[in-house]
């Protein structure tokens, strides 16, 4: 291993455990002491929950491609409308309306065999007494009055209407997943207007493009940094997604699937289009992003104003860059010679209103 090598490597520690990531090819390591005399090294791999991998996902595949599995459970073919998988892909997820499979053979770039990990919802066919392509379009989303069932509107077969049922789970029936579906007794809403359906019958999963990847796997590489804050812990520099900062559950460091509690794992694109390349914890639940055009605070401003904060700010950059902490920015420091910004959690981009440009000294 050479000194550049070495300078790549960036480590963090949450208890007993040392995080190491190095470049985008190797997947994380952890270094683990037993509390007493003993040291381990294993790979970072994450929490697995009944067959849910706790992953992030993220739509990294064109836009627009759309994918059919051709059941909701057991081994299925998944037919792309495009071409868009490849050999690499074999033993890696990809989630169709928020539910996992796990490709195991690969045929062709629009066609590969998979293991459903969860079941599917499927789809359902609508029959209305008025032409419904009149009232509705394809790619509309569409929802029922009474059942609450959610649908995207896929095709008009033969004057009916075909609807890929969405993330609505109706809890678990027999311990087997129940997805709500729309019945006779809904009115169909979109945004053209409703209808009452007369007939309502099941079918197979729709063709649509409500579907997405594995954010780091052996296909899309691994994150080449990490840190440590408030009990989670953190990646970035995703080589798939160069402006993404990962962070896990609490105190659960390998769970990393996004969900809606204050308490589980979040996934955060920067704005700006940046390449963010290290997250430094900084005071009271903030968090400075260091990427490759600017420096980001991420704030938390429950106890004090936004001013309080750009003072704050703006002091802790000065002393970091005369103590030459974005060194390892291409050597150049860039960082330092820009407006640092801040990004207040609702995707909306600031500046600070005043200027860091204080040299290295």
């Amino acid at each position: 291993m050479t000194q550049p090598d070495i300078q790549q490597i960036v480590w963090t520690a949450l208890g007993l455990s040392i995080y190491l990531t190095f470049g985008h090819s190797m997947r994380p390591q952890v270094i683990t002491w037993d509390g007493v005399s003993a040291w381990s090294i294993s790979d970072y791999t994450e929490l697995v929950e009944g067959n849910q991998k706790r992953t992030p996902f993220y739509r990294i595949s064109p836009q627009g491609i759309q994918i059919q599995p051709s059941a909701t459970s057991g081994s299925v073919t998944v037919t792309a409308s495009a071409p868009v998988f490849s050999a690499a892909r074999v033993g890696t997820r990809i989630r169709f309306v928020d539910r996992q499979l796990l490709i195991t053979a690969f045929t062709d770039s629009q066609h590969v065999t998979a293991t459903v990990q969860e079941i599917l919802p499927g789809g359902q066919i609508l029959t209305f007494g008025t032409a419904p392509n009149t009232v509705f379009n394809i790619g509309d989303e569409v929802i029922g009055s009474v059942t609450g069932a959610k649908g995207l509107v896929t095709s008009f077969p033969s004057g009916s209407m075909a609807v890929q049922l969405l993330n609505n789970s109706g809890g678990n029936a027999g311990g087997v997943l129940a997805v709500i579906g729309f019945t006779t007794s809904d009115i169909v809403a979109g945004p053209g207007g409703n209808l009452t359906p007369s007939a309502v019958s099941s079918a197979s999963p729709q063709a649509c493009s409500v579907w997405d990847d594995e954010v780091m796997n052996s296909l899309q590489g691994y994150p080449a940094s990490c840190f440590i804050d408030q009990f989670r812990l953190g990646f970035c520099d995703f080589p798939a997604i160069p402006g993404a900062i990962g962070w896990s559950a609490i105190n659960t460091p390998t769970d990393l699937y996004v969900g809606a509690l204050p308490s589980s794992a979040m996934l955060e694109i920067a704005p700006s289009k940046v390449q963010i390349y290290y997250v430094v914890p900084g005071p009271e639940g903030s968090e400075f992003v260091f990427a490759d055009r600017s420096v980001f605070l991420y704030p938390d401003f429950r106890n004090q104003s936004a001013q309080a904060w750009q003072r704050r700010v703006q002091a802790i950059i000065r002393r970091w860059c005369r103590a030459g902490a974005a060194a390892a920015l291409a050597g150049s420091d860039p960082v330092c010679q820009r407006r640092p910004e801040y990004h207040d959690g609702n995707h909306r981009d600031r500046r600070l209103s005043a200027s860091v440009s204080t040299p290295r000294t």
